[in-house]
């Protein structure tokens, strides 16, 4: 366990269940649509799965009954009237529950099906120390009114992760601190990397090798993009681009103007297809992030020959090497960061040997061709009694 991107093959090489279609229902908090882009790690799985001939389809607990199509994926937003219906109707072989939360637990109890945990962060690790407060009122609010709720959640995944029958971290930082958090030994557990679908990321070698690209959330700042906008302050060696929405996109842009800092915000959704052509214009991609359980985003770049420029926090480190296929730099340090900004510009050699290095360390860890194999074999082993 907690080996990355190792697979489970049997004498002839191949993997494991894989001759078996299932109907598999993701069952997640959310889902990316035309004009929304969070979850699409959720995404990138159910088209990798349908992709390999199985049925598939999304779940959603929701305030109201919708249902949608996003590049061939059906989804699902239900009441809590008609979530089990819905997926009972399906009669799916096994459950794939991403980001497990206090509002779907209850519900996800009643299926009586085999069922897999995906665990990517947030949801059993405790993150007051990372909520955005506007002055300390707003701080000791949010704390009184978050701090009970995320007790209850910790301990709701605690007793919830001894049921399921397995359960799938990202990284082997995350498994660690989930242990930690929940003070739970999480036994039934494996590390499995997000899959990067290196064939829709493809590799070309990059031109415009002094632009960098931010793709991330604007709804949060633990992803440090004002580390990042501090960092491109008058630097006149390389810009910045930063895609995505999010409600602190003018403080962003405020704080871009007030810096004259050399970077763009664009307030866009990028649905997931178009993101290796937006990647293949960039040099660089930059992820200063203050907590980072793997970073798919960062990962995807990495696959099209973006070098990486990163904080050395959580789960980066697994898969960026520092000095090989990027660099790694103190959280919360944007002159650090900017510093390795022009280091990684400054030797051309250097550039293009990070940037072949960068795509062979994601096929070698996390290339969908095995990882997506790995994550079938144990839905069918799960489904089948088999651990």
């Amino acid at each position: 366990m907690g080996d990355l991107g190792r697979s489970s093959s049997n004498q002839n090489g191949t993997i494991e269940g894989l001759s078996r279609v299932m109907k598999i229902a993701i069952i997640s908090p959310d889902y990316p649509s035309e004009s929304y882009s969070s979850f699409s790690f959720v995404h990138a799985r159910a088209k990798l799965y349908k992709k390999k001939q199985n049925k598939v389809k999304v779940f959603i607990l929701h305030d109201y009954d919708l249902t949608y199509n996003f590049e061939g994926i059906t989804v699902h937003k239900t009441s809590s009237i008609s979530f089990l219906v819905k997926i009972r109707e399906f009669e799916p072989d096994v459950i794939a529950v991403h980001y497990p939360t206090f509002k779907n637990i209850p519900f996800i109890r009643k299926l009586d099906y085999a069922k897999v945990a995906w665990i990517h962060g947030h949801e059993i690790l405790w993150t007051l120390d990372l909520m955005s407060s506007k002055n300390s009122l707003d701080w000791i609010k949010k704390r009184l009114v978050l701090f009970p709720r995320e007790l209850y959640q910790i301990c709701l995944m605690r007793t919830f992760l001894q049921e399921i029958e397995h359960c799938v971290f990202v990284s082997n930082w995350l498994l660690h601190a989930a242990k930690r958090h929940s003070f739970s030994s999480i036994d039934n557990a494996v590390v499995i990397p997000n899959p990067v679908d290196t064939q829709l990321f493809s590799y070309q070698v990059p031109q415009n090798i002094r632009n960098g690209i931010s793709v991330r959330s604007m709804e949060r700042m633990v992803y440090g993009l004002d580390v990042a906008i501090k960092a491109f302050a008058k630097f006149d060696k390389g810009s910045l681009a930063i895609y995505g929405k999010g409600r602190f996109f003018n403080k962003f842009k405020k704080l871009a103007r007030k810096l004259e800092s050399n970077t763009t915000i664009h307030f866009d959704h990028i649905n997931h297809d178009r993101l290796p052509e937006l990647y293949h214009q960039y040099g660089f991609f930059v992820a200063p992030s203050r907590r980072e359980t793997q970073g798919l985003a960062m990962c995807e770049a990495m696959a099209c020959g973006l070098p990486v420029v990163a904080s050395k926090v959580g789960g980066i480190p697994e898969f960026v090497q520092d000095g090989v296929d990027g660099y790694l730099v103190p959280k919360n340090d944007p002159n650090a960061l900017q510093e390795a900004i022009a280091r990684l510009l400054s030797d051309r050699e250097k550039y293009y040997e990070m940037s072949r290095n960068a795509r062979s360390r994601i096929e070698s860890i996390c290339d969908a061709k095995f990882i997506t194999e790995q994550e079938l074999d144990i839905m069918k082993k799960v489904q089948s009694g088999s651990f």
